[in-house]
C-alpha cells in the first residue's frame, strides 16, 4: 500500500501526542521522533517506551513521579524531607561571616566556611558566590610603622581609610634595608639592597660607602637610598675597590686590565695597558695601584688624565693583595705560598724585594696602617702575621684553621691601631693594638668575602646574596651584628607569582614558601595549611582565593588569609603549573589536566595524550568575557598540546627542533610564545612554529611574561629580554647572577622572581 503524504503527516503528529494511531509512544511501543513517548512513558533501552513515574520506576519528563513519590538518581521512589534546600557550591553571607552549600547526606545544608570575616572586612554576596571584602584594601594600623621596599613609612588616618607616609630613617642605623636602584625603572625589592654576593667595600665614612657585587656591579650607600653606580661591561667586570680622600675619589679594578675611577661624581673607565686580571688595587691623593695576575705592579701617576705604568716586582707566587704605608711610600704585595713584596715608590721604578713572612701558607689579604707604620697579611689555616722588625704569626684559638679572607681597619689617636678581619665560615676577629682580640661568630657561616671598618663606629660585613652584616662599634662585643641587607624578607628559591593588581602579589616556591606583597613589603603568608613540598605554580581570582600547586599533587587554596588543602587524593603527579579563568582551575601533571569547577567545587582528571613527553609549561588564553577559549601545554622535544576547554579535544603541534618549552605565554593580541632551553622564543603563526631568536646570541629562558602585546622572556642567567614589534634585544644584562624563573605585569610594574628570593621590580 503507497502512504500518501497526508497520512505520512497525521502518523508523524500523532507520534508527537496528536491523534494516537498506535504505531508509536504508547507503553511497549517503538519511541517516536526525538525519543517521544506518551504521558506516563519514558523511552527505554531498545528505543521501546517504558512506563514511568511508579515506586521503583524511571523518572518520567522534568523528573516527574506519581503523586507522593520523589526522583531521586533517577528512579522514583518515596518523597525525602530537606529541611534545607540549596545548589551545591553556593555560599551566602551570615553574621559576617561564609557558609557554603554542602552535601549532608541525601540533602544539601549550610555549612560554616568562615565564622567572621577578618578584622577591616566585611562579607558580601556577589551571585551565588560570597566573599570577605576589605573595606580599605590593604590597610595599615594607624601609629604603626613599616619598613617597604620604598623606606620607612608611618601608618596615618586619612579619610575614611588610613594610608602610609614618609619618614625620614635613621641614616646610621636604618630600620629599612630599602632595595638599589638599578636604573630609573628598575630595583631590587628582595633581597635587599642587593641580592648578588657582596665582594667588597670601599669608603671612610658610616654614612657613605661602595659596595661591589660578585658580577661586578657597583652600589652606593649615601645616607638613605641606594644607587648602582657602576654597571657591568661583559669582560669588564670589577673585583676590587679602593676608596681615597674620603670618597671624593674611587678605583675599582678588573679584568682583561680594566680600572674604573671615579671623581666628580662620575665613574670613567681606563685601562692599564694590558689585559691581564687586576686582582687588586689601593690608592692616596697622588696615585694609584693595580697588582695584575701577571705579577706585575700597575702605577697611574697624574691626578686628573693619568698615564699606567707597568713594573716588574720579581713575584714568582700569584699575588692576591696591596697595601700602602702612604708616609713611607711603600708598597707591601701578599701571594700565595706566604708571598710578601715591599715595593720602595718613593721613586719609578719601583724597587721592589721580597720579605721573609716565615710562613708558607696562601696569603688573601694584607692592610697597612699608615700613620702607625704597621702592615698585617692574613690567609689560609687561620693565618695572621704582623710586620715589626721580622713578620710574626698570631696564633688565635678562637679561629682555628679557618681560612682569614679578608681584613680593615683604621687608626684612633687615641687608642691606636684597630684591626677586624674576616673568615670565610663568618669569624670577625677584632683587635686593637697587640691586645689578644676576640672573636665574634655571624649568623652567616658560609661564603663571607670582605670586611670594613673605616672608624670606631662600624664594622660591616658581607657575604652571600647581598648579606651586610653592621655592628655599631668595632669592640662593643656584647652588641649583635645586625642585618643591613640580604636578608630581608625572603630566601628560599621562588617559582612562580600572581596578581590581583596594585601591586598585591602571591609568590611561592622551594620547600613549600609562600609570600605575598602588600603595602610595598614582602612578607611570609603560610597561615594554615603546612607543607615542605615545591610549589611550582601560583594564581589567583582574588586576594580571597588564591591556588598553589606543586610536588606529590598538592593543592593549596588560600581564602581569607588561610591556606588549606584541597583535591587530597586525586593524584600524585608533580603539578607544575595553574592557570583559572571564570568558571575552571586547571592544574598541570606530567599524564593529566587537574581540573575543578568553580561552580561545584569538584576536581576531576582529563588525560592527556598517551604519547605526551615530560611537560614544563602551560598557557590559557581567554574571550572578553574571561572566559578560556584555548589552553596550550609546553614540554619536550618540541612538544606542544592545544586544548579547547568546551570541546575537550587536544591537538599536538610544535617544530622540528630539539626544543624544551620551559615557558609559554599569550600576549594580548592572542600570539603565542614559548620560551626554549636553547636560548630561543618560538612564535606560533597560525599552524606553524617560527624561531624568532637564534640560540646564539640569547641565553636559555625559563619563563614569558606577557605585557599587553609586548612579552618579556626571563633568562637563568638573570637577564631580561623584551620583544619589541619583532625583534628581542637584552634590556638589563648583568642585573643579578639568580636564575630569573617567573614573572607577572600588573598597573604598577613587571615583577620578576626567582631563585635565592630574587624579586626585581620594573616600573
Amino acid at each position: 500500500m503507497r502512504l500518501t503524504p497526508m497520512f505520512l503527516a497525521l502518523t508523524l503528529a500523532a507520534c508527537g501526542g496528536g491523534l494516537n494511531t498506535k504505531l508509536c509512544g504508547a507503553t511497549g511501543q517503538p519511541c517516536c521522533a526525538s525519543n517521544g513517548c506518551d504521558p506516563g512513558a519514558v523511552c527505554g533501552a531498545g528505543q521501546l517506551c517504558e512506563a514511568c513515574g511508579a515506586d521503583g520506576q524511571q523518572c518520567c519528563a522534568m523528573g516527574a513521579c506519581n503523586a507522593s513519590l520523589a526522583c531521586g538518581s533517577g528512579v522514583c521512589g518515596a518523597a525525602l524531607s530537606c529541611e534545607t534546600l540549596c545548589t551545591l557550591g553556593a555560599s551566602r553571607c551570615q553574621n559576617n561571616g561564609i557558609e557554603t552549600c554542602a552535601p549532608m547526606g541525601v540533602c544539601p545544608a549550610w555549612k560554616t566556611t568562615l565564622s567572621m570575616c577578618p578584622s577591616g572586612s566585611t562579607c558580601q554576596l556577589n551571585g551565588a558566590t560570597a566573599d570577605c571584602v576589605e573595606a580599605c584594601p590593604g590597610a595599615c594600623t594607624p601609629g604603626t610603622q613599616l619598613c617597604s621596599t620604598g623606606g620607612l613609612r608611618q601608618c596615618v588616618a586619612s579619610g575614611s581609610c588610613p594610608t602610609l607616609e614618609a619618614r625620614a630613617d635613621n641614616s646610621d642605623q636604618p630600620v629599612c634595608a630599602t632595595g638599589a636602584s638599578i636604573s630609573p625603572e628598575l630595583a631590587w625589592e628582595s633581597p635587599t639592597p642587593m641580592g648578588n654576593d657582596v665582594v667588597d667595600i670601599a669608603g671612610d665614612l658610616a654614612s657613605s660607602y661602595w659596595v661591589l657585587d660578585s658580577l661586578g656591579n657597583v652600589f652606593h650607600y649615601a645616607v638613605g637610598p641606594w644607587e648602582q653606580e657602576l654597571a657591568v661591561t661583559p669582560g669588564k667586570e670589577m673585583q676590587h675597590l679602593a676608596s681615597c680622600n674620603l670618597g671624593s675619589r674611587l678605583y675599582a679594578a678588573g679584568r682583561n686590565g680594566t680600572v674604573y675611577r671615579r671623581a666628580a661624581a662620575m665613574w670613567t673607565e681606563e685601562n692599564v695597558g694590558s689585559t691581564t686580571a687586576l686582582v687588586d688595587i689601593a690608592c692616596d691623593s697622588n696615585r694609584a695601584y693595580a697588582i695584575g695576575a701577571d705579577g706585575k705592579l700597575y702605577v697611574r701617576t697624574g691626578l686628573t688624565a693619568g698615564t699606567w705604568t707597568s713594573y716588574a716586582t720579581g713575584a714568582t707566587q700569584p699575588l692576591t693583595g696591596v697595601a700602602e704605608l702612604v708616609g713611607t711610600q711603600e708598597l707591601f704585595l701578599s701571594g700565595r705560598a706566604g708571598t710578601i713584596i715591599r715595593c720602595d715608590v718613593n721613586a719609578l721604578p719601583p724597587a721592589c724585594a721580597p720579605e721573609n713572612s716565615r710562613n708558607a701558607a696562601n696569603l688573601t689579604a694584607i692592610w697597612a696602617d699608615s700613620a702607625a707604620d704597621i702592615v698585617f697579611a692574613v690567609g689560609e689555616g687561620g693565618t695572621y702575621l704582623q710586620r715589626g722588625a721580622l713578620w710574626d704569626t698570631l696564633p688565635i684559638a678562637e679561629i682555628g684553621t679557618d681560612s682569614f679572607v679578608s681584613i680593615s681597619g683604621f687608626h684612633d689617636s687615641s687608642n691606636g691601631t684597630w684591626q677586624v678581619a674576616l673568615t670565610s665560615t663568618g669569624k670577625v676577629f677584632h683587635r686593637m693594638n697587640d691586645e689578644p682580640g676576640t672573636v665574634t661568630q655571624l649568623p652567616d657561616t658560609q661564603y663571607l668575602a670582605t670586611v670594613w671598618a673605616p672608624n670606631e663606629n662600624v664594622v660591616l660585613v658581607g657575604g652571600p646574596s647581598g648579606a651586610l652584616w653592621f655592628r655599631a662599634g668595632v669592640l662593643n662585643v656584647n652588641e649583635p651584628f645586625i642585618a643591613r641587607g640580604g636578608r630581608k624578607p625572603l630566601s628560599e628559591d621562588l617559582y612562580a607569582v600572581t596578581s590581583v593588581g596594585q601591586g598585591r602579589l602571591f609568590a611561592v616556591g622551594a620547600n613549600g614558601v609562600r609570600a605575598q606583597r602588600l603595602n610595598d613589603t614582602w612578607t611570609l603568608d603560610q597561615l594554615g595549611a603546612p607543607t615542605t613540598a615545591n610549589l611550582y605554580g601560583v594564581a589567583a581570582r582574588s586576594a580571597g582565593e588564591v591556588y598553589a600547586v606543586g610536588s606529590s599533587g598538592t593543592v593549596l587554596v588560600r581564602r581569607f588569609g588561610t591556606w588549606t588543602v584541597e583535591a587530597e587524593g586525586v593524584t600524585s603527579e608533580t603539578l607544575v603549573a595553574v592557570v583559572l579563568d571564570d568558571a575552571h582551575v586547571w592544574a598541570l601533571g606530567q599524564t593529566l589536566l587537574l581540573q575543578k569547577s568553580l561552580s561545584t567545587g569538584v576536581w576531576t582528571t582529563i588525560p592527556l595524550p598517551s604519547a605526551t613527553r615530560q611537560v614544563f609549561s602551560m598557557a590559557m588564553r581567554t574571550n572578553a568575557q574571561g572566559h578560556a577559549v584555548e589552553l596550550v601545554v609546553g614540554g619536550e622535544n618540541c612538544g606542544v598540546l592545544s586544548w579547547v576547554p568546551d570541546t575537550g579535544v587536544f591537538t599536538p603541534g610544535g617544530c622540528a627542533q630539539d626544543h624544551t618549552f620551559f615557558g609559554a605565554a599569550f600576549n594580548s593580541a592572542g600570539d603565542l610564545f614559548l620560551a626554549s632551553d636553547r636560548g630561543a622564543i618560538v612564535h606560533r603563526v597560525g599552524t606553524n612554529f617560527e624561531q624568532e631568536s637564534s640560540g646564539g646570541t640569547l641565553e636559555t629562558f625559563f619563563a614569558l611574561v606577557p605585557d599587553g602585546t609586548t612579552v618579556w622572556a626571563l633568562s637563568v642567567n638573570g637577564a631580561l629580554y623584551r620583544r619589541s614589534g619583532v625583534a628581542w634585544a637584552n634590556t638589563t644584562p648583568n642585573v643579578t647572577n639568580h636564575s630569573l624563573l617567573a614573572g607577572v605585569k600588573d598597573d604598577s610594574g613587571l615583577y620578576v622572581v626567582g631563585t635565592a628570593g630574587t624579586v626585581l621590580r620594573r616600573q
